[in-house]
Formats: C-alpha cells, sequence, structure tokens
C-alpha cells in the first residue's frame, strides 16, 4: 500500500474497468462507520448554499460529519444564526457507505447541483498531518479523512486468526493508540515493528477498488470510533417525537449499532 501522500482519486467509490471488490462492498464495509447528518422530519438533509470557487451559480451543500462534536457545534452554529429554522430540524446518525453511494450518485448526475461535504475530526486530521509530515515535510494539508493504522514504511500489519487476516484501519488516532498498548502486552515482538501510521480513506478506497489489491482488499476492515458510537446512542435516546431514531431515507438509512462495530 501507498504512502498518504500518493495520488489518490478525486471521485468518491470511482468504478474501475476491473475491480477487487464492487462499489457495493466497499459501501459494506464503510457501514460499520457512522457519521452524522442534519435532517427535518421528513429526512431532508439541511442544504447550505453555497458559491464554489469560479463557479457562476451556487450549489447546495449537504454537510456529512464524521465526528459526533462537530456535528454538534455545527449544529448549535445553525440554531443561532436560525433559531426558527432549526427548530424543524435535528442530528441523526447515518451510514456513511451509503453517504458515499448517494455523494456518488449526485457527482454522476451532470444535471445536480447538490454536494457532499464530509468533515472528520479536526483534531485527528492535525494528528493526520503531524504523522504525514514526518515522511513529507512539505504536505501542507491532509487530504480528506484521516484513517489510521499499524504499519512500517506505509506497509500496515497483517492481524492474523486461524486462516482470517484483518486490515484494521482506525478512524479515531486515539481508540488506536489504545489497541497499540494492547498489542505491546499481548505481542510484544510484532509491537515493536510496527508504528501508528496514517492514511487518507480516499487512498484506502483506491486500493480497495483496485484488481491487483483483491486479497487485502477482502481484509480490510474499518474501526469506527467509540465516540462517534457513543454519540450515536445518546441521538438514538434523545430525538424528539416525529424524528426516525434509525436515521432517514433522503439521507441514508440507519446507524450502525454499537455492537456491530468490527474489532481487530
Amino acid at each position: 500500500m501507498k504512502p498518504v501522500w500518493s495520488s489518490a482519486v478525486a471521485v468518491l467509490l470511482l468504478a474501475v474497468p476491473v475491480q477487487a471488490l464492487t462499489d457495493k462492498q466497499v459501501s459494506e464495509k464503510l457501514n460499520n462507520v457512522p457519521a452524522f447528518a442534519i435532517v427535518n422530519k421528513e429526512g431532508k438533509p439541511l442544504i447550505v448554499p453555497v458559491k464554489e470557487k469560479d463557479a457562476k451559480e451556487e450549489v447546495g451543500v449537504i454537510p456529512v460529519f464524521t465526528d459526533g462534536d462537530l456535528a454538534s457545534k455545527n449544529y448549535a452554529e445553525f440554531q443561532k444564526n436560525a433559531p426558527d429554522a432549526s427548530k424543524l430540524y435535528q442530528i441523526i446518525p447515518i451510514r456513511l457507505g451509503e453517504a458515499f453511494d448517494a455523494a456518488r450518485t449526485e457527482r454522476q448526475n451532470k444535471e445536480s447541483k447538490i454536494r457532499y461535504y464530509f468533515q472528520p475530526d479536526p483534531e485527528d486530521q492535525k494528528k493526520a498531518l503531524a504523522l504525514a509530515k514526518q515522511t513529507k515535510s512539505d504536505i501542507k494539508e491532509f487530504p480528506w479523512i484521516p484513517v489510521f493504522f499499524l504499519g512500517k514504511g506505509g506497509q500496515p500489519v497483517v492481524f492474523t486468526k486461524g486462516s482470517e487476516q484483518s486490515l484494521p484501519f482506525f478512524f479515531s488516532e486515539d481508540d488506536l493508540q489504545k489497541q497499540w498498548q494492547l498489542l505491546k502486552k499481548d505481542k510484544p515482538d510484532m509491537a515493536i515493528k510496527a508504528e501508528i501510521q496514517v492514511a487518507s480513506l480516499y487512498q484506502i478506497l483506491d486500493f480497495m477498488l483496485d484488481a491487483k489489491n483483491d486479497k487485502e482488499a477482502q481484509a480490510i476492515t474499518f474501526i469506527p470510533a467509540e465516540d462517534a458510537l457513543k454519540y450515536v446512542d445518546t441521538i438514538q435516546k434523545n430525538l424528539p417525537s416525529g424524528f426516525a431514531k434509525d436515521g432517514a431515507p433522503a439521507t441514508t438509512p440507519v446507524a450502525p449499532k454499537p455492537n456491530e462495530a468490527p474489532k481487530p
């Protein structure tokens, strides 16, 4: 697997002529990861008008958050700036893979003026940039959503259980730190050869769709942030009457439950 600063696909889940996994299989793996959207009772997402650089017309941006705190802060800002309108909306949990599917559909429709804007945890982005700078000092901004893994020189550690292999990629650097500490106790020989590294999720998706990587692509698992899973539970317990507790059709239905999250 190439280091994080190598070229990455520019379109979500872009199909290639021969694939290791199908778009659907990649989306299913990503559906273990919760994301958050701001929607009304009909399940229609909040759309923010934005004028893109060098564009003549505005587009409608649907914000999707992979971090619960960031979603909450943005919703609080929405409440402050539009107190009446904000009463019609709430934060709901959605599935990341299905959100990507929706984003890809809009991108493929040349007439569409809807864009999905995926926003990761700002702190993890800072940590990702610091890690990337260790091997590419001139990198200025981390490309999109970071995922963290144990590896060496850009090559991830392969976890083996019986005949099964697993390549876990974490959405939280803190969660991976905890797993690394456990590995140091359980398998010190393996842990001493590894260090925390980072890749852009774009790069991993690109890798998974390349037919040359079939075996590795099958082994990849995405580990959602523990804080995000806790936030899902908090939302579902406190949603007002009339809002779907399991998601909304107009964005993406059903958030993963905490016990559905894969473990390395």
